[in-house]
């Protein structure tokens, strides 16, 4: 065993630095990448409330003058965009970099994420170059 490796290679167990390090591991279902984020999928924790409770006192104290504590209302406007922002985040960590699969787009329209992924694939063999025939590729193709 290596020094600097913490862990043991286990057959079939997904061992890398991004997935240790993430908050949650999967595979991808379409590809079976493994998958990594560090972004929480639930929203509404504790964490987030104190979030945007401080972001809202920063805003009130700053339109204070203007309005007074009416700007304490600035919450409901302030969580809808951090929701927004959160949820915008989360489905752009969890889409397939290796296939284009986007679950959260499977969830809702199976078709429109079959669709996207054909698009993603078709994208992506526009944008590589056609490998060089070699010998072996040129006979069999002669032969068939």
């Amino acid at each position: 065993m290596n020094k600097g490796s913490h862990s043991r290679e286990i057959p079939g167990k997904v061992t890398s630095r991004t997935l240790n390090t993430s908050l949650y591991a999967y595979f991808c279902p379409l590809c079976k990448h493994p998958r990594a984020t560090r972004i929480r999928p639930e929203i509404g924790t504790l964490r987030h409330y104190a979030q945007v409770a401080l972001v809202t006192a920063v805003v009130t104290c700053a339109l204070f003058p203007w309005l007074e504590w009416k700007g304490a209302v600035s919450f409901l406007p302030l969580w809808v965009i951090f929701e927004l922002f959160y949820r915008s985040r989360l489905r752009e960590s969890l889409k397939c970099t290796q296939c284009g699969f986007d679950p959260v787009l499977y969830i809702k329209d199976v078709g429109l994420a079959r669709k996207e992924v054909e698009a993603f694939w078709s994208e992506r063999l526009k944008s590589t170059p056609e490998a060089p025939a070699t010998k072996n590729s040129i006979s069999s193709t002669v032969s068939s």
